[in-house]
C-alpha cells in the first residue's frame, strides 16, 4: 500500500505517467520486483496519452491492444472499471472454482484456463460483472485460502465438492512448478576519488534499467568468476587494493543468486575501462534506482563501510 499511494501522489494522471522519467519510475517502484511491469505501464500510459486522447479504453478487446496488459488485468478494469460482462480469472478464483465444482484441469495451461473461464462465465450469468469478480477474488482470498480455508463457517460448504470429497488441499492442480536456476554473481566495487563506479543495465531481464556495479555473472559456482572479465583484470591490477569483503544469497521466483561483493580502489577512475560507466557520489548513489539485491548489499556493514568511504 506504501508504494501505491506514494505512486499515486507522484503520478495523479495519466499524463504526469506518460511524462515522466523512466530512471525517476524504477526508482519509485524499486524494491517490488518484476520491473518490466513498471516499463510497460510507463508504455501503456505513453500510448494512452498518444493515442487514445488520455482517455483509458472501455472495452477487454481495446485494452488487450495496450502495452503490459494480458487477458487478467484487461477483465478486471474492464469488468470492474467498465461495466462489461466479462469474467476475471485469478490465483483465488481458480481456486474457489476448482474446489467447489471439483475441477482437476490444470490452471496452468492454455485449454485448463478456457475451461475454468467457461464455468466462471455460466456462473455470472446475470450478475453484476463488478461485484462478481470482485467477490469472487476477495472470497478466495479471505475464506477459502490455500493451506488453511475456514471450512466449517464456509457458505458454500453443502455445495462444495472438494469439501465433499476431501480434496481441498489436492486442488488447484498445475502441471508443474518453474525450474529455479542458480547463478554465481561477482561484483565489483571500484572506488575512485570518493566515487563509485555504477553501471545501468539496458539489456533485456528482470533488472533492466536498474543501476548495478560492474559484474560477471556465470552458472558455474566460483569464488574467482571476475576473472573471466579482461577489463576487471585489468584494472585490478593497477588498483591500489583488491578485497573481498561479503557474500549474499538472493532468491527470485526463478533463479538463486549467489553474490560475492569485492571492493577495489582505482588510482584513477580512467584505470577502468568499462563502458557505459557513471561514476557516481554517496548521496548520488542513493537517488538511483537500483535491484533490491544491492540494496541489501549497501544495508550491510560493507555495505555501509563503502557508502562512508565514498564520503571520507
Amino acid at each position: 500500500m506504501p508504494y501505491y499511494l506514494k505512486f499515486e501522489e507522484n503520478y495523479p494522471t495519466v499524463h504526469d505517467l506518460a511524462e515522466a522519467n523512466i530512471d525517476e519510475i524504477l526508482k519509485h517502484w524499486q524494491g517490488l520486483g518484476y520491473y518490466s511491469r513498471a516499463h510497460n505501464l510507463h508504455k501503456c500510459a505513453q500510448t494512452v496519452v498518444e493515442d487514445h486522447e488520455g482517455k483509458f479504453p472501455s472495452t477487454k478487446t481495446e485494452l488487450l491492444k495496450l502495452p503490459g496488459i494480458g487477458d487478467y488485468t484487461a477483465s478486471a478494469i474492464a469488468s470492474i472499471a467498465f461495466g462489461e460482462k466479462v469474467v476475471v480469472l485469478d490465483g483465488n478464483v481458480f481456486r474457489v472454482l476448482s474446489r467447489h465444482f471439483g475441477i482437476k484441469k490444470f490452471i496452468d495451461i492454455p485449454a485448463g484456463r478456457i475451461a475454468f473461464k467457461n464455468v466462471a462465465e455460466d456462473c455470472l450469468n446475470g450478475a453484476p460483472p463488478s461485484q462478481f469478480n470482485q467477490a469472487l477474488m476477495e472470497f478466495g482470498a479471505l475464506q477459502c485460502k490455500p493451506k488453511s480455508p475456514n471450512c466449517e463457517a464456509c457458505p458454500l460448504r453443502p455445495s462444495c465438492v472438494a469439501h465433499k470429497n476431501d480434496w481441498i488441499l489436492e486442488l488447484p492442480k498445475k502441471r508443474g512448478k518453474t525450474k529455479v536456476k542458480e547463478v554465481f554473481i561477482s561484483y565489483i566495487c571500484f572506488v575512485s576519488e570518493n566515487h563509485l563506479a555504477m553501471i545501468k543495465r539496458d539489456n533485456l531481464g528482470i533488472w533492466k534499467g536498474l543501476f548495478e556495479m560492474p559484474n560477471v555473472v556465470s552458472e558455474t559456482k566460483s569464488e574467482n568468476t571476475w576473472q573471466s572479465s579482461r577489463e576487471i583484470t585489468e584494472a585490478i591490477k593497477t588498483s591500489k587494493s583488491f578485497t573481498q569483503i561479503i557474500q549474499l544469497d538472493h532468491q527470485l521466483s526463478h533463479r538463486k543468486i549467489s553474490a560475492t561483493f569485492f571492493i577495489c580502489e582505482l588510482k584513477i577512475k580512467s584505470d577502468l575501462n568499462w563502458p557505459s560507466t557513471s561514476w557516481v557520489s554517496s548521496s548520488e548513489l542513493s537517488l538511483l534506482a537500483i535491484p533490491r539485491l544491492i540494496d541489501k548489499f549497501l544495508k550491510t556493514r560493507d555495505g555501509l563501510a563503502l557508502q562512508a568511504m565514498l564520503e571520507s
